[in-house]
Order: structure tokens, then C-alpha cells, then sequence
């Protein structure tokens, strides 16, 4: 399957309304292919590229296969490249997160917790290692997730 990725992402709350104000460059299967932005006024993103068939039909094949909530009901190419942006945003920003919460804590998931991108958190004082160590003892077996 082809790839999209996103760089160069630049996100501005601030001006968010409706929909997130952003904008990133869009690379599909190791290739520039342009700009992509919204100004977070609610209407869908706006492209610096034009969407040859082989982009669309491969954001379909990538939509259906990368997005859990995917609904078939999607038809025009906008929605669907919007839905695969919108998705690689998600992962940045959530990447971006757990990474600045790694800096002063431990994230952890037990047995039994939802699977919805949450963690359960614990300050490590600098000492990542030794709480990390602390949580399994604690939890044993029930830890299925644990990120120091």
C-alpha cells in the first residue's frame, strides 16, 4: 500500500473555530506533493496539488485501511483526503504529547483499562527507571502498556 505522511505541520489554535487551523506539507508514497492547509473556519482543507486518480484512489485504500471509525458513505475525494490528513494530524499531535509527558512522568495502561488512547500517569522525579520498576511490581501482570 501507498503512504501518506505529513511534515512541516504548523497548527494555529488560536484561529481555530469550527475546524482546526493548520497547515503541512503532503508527501504520498515518499513524494512532495504539495500544501495543505484549513483556516479553521468549519469548510473542508484546501490543496496546493492536484488530485490525480492514482492519489484518490490510493487515500481510499488508506482511509479504509488506517481510520477504525471509516464509513463507506464517504464519496467525494475532499472528504476522504480530508479524513486521511485529519487522521495523520491526530497522530503527530498525539505523538508530540506523549513525548512531553514522558519528560516528567511514566504513562502506563492496566488490563481492563479502555482502549481509547488514554494513560495512566505517574510523576517520576527524574528517576524513570525506578518507578517504571515500582508500576510492575505494583500491577504485575496486569500492565499491558508502560512507557518510560
Amino acid at each position: 500500500m501507498k503512504v501518506f505522511a505529513i511534515k512541516a505541520l504548523k497548527i494555529a489554535k488560536f484561529a481555530s473555530e469550527e475546524t482546526l487551523c493548520f497547515e503541512a506539507t503532503v508527501y504520498f508514497d515518499g513524494k512532495r506533493l504539495g500544501r495543505a492547509s484549513n483556516e479553521g473556519h468549519g469548510g473542508p482543507n484546501l490543496y496546493g496539488f492536484r488530485l490525480t486518480d492514482e492519489v484518490q484512489a490510493a487515500a481510499l485504500a488508506y482511509a479504509k485501511a488506517n481510520i477504525e471509525w471509516w464509513d463507506d458513505s464517504f464519496s467525494a475525494t475532499s472528504e476522504v483526503l480530508d479524513s486521511v490528513i485529519g487522521g495523520l494530524i491526530d497522530d503527530l499531535e498525539s505523538a508530540k504529547l506523549i513525548k512531553r509527558h514522558l519528560k516528567t512522568k511514566i504513562l502506563f495502561r492496566l488490563h481492563g483499562d479502555p482502549d481509547d488512547g488514554s494513560y495512566r500517569t505517574v510523576a517520576h522525579r527524574g528517576e524513570p527507571q525506578k518507578t517504571a520498576g515500582a508500576i510492575t511490581e505494583k500491577y504485575g501482570k496486569k500492565v499491558i502498556e508502560l512507557l518510560a
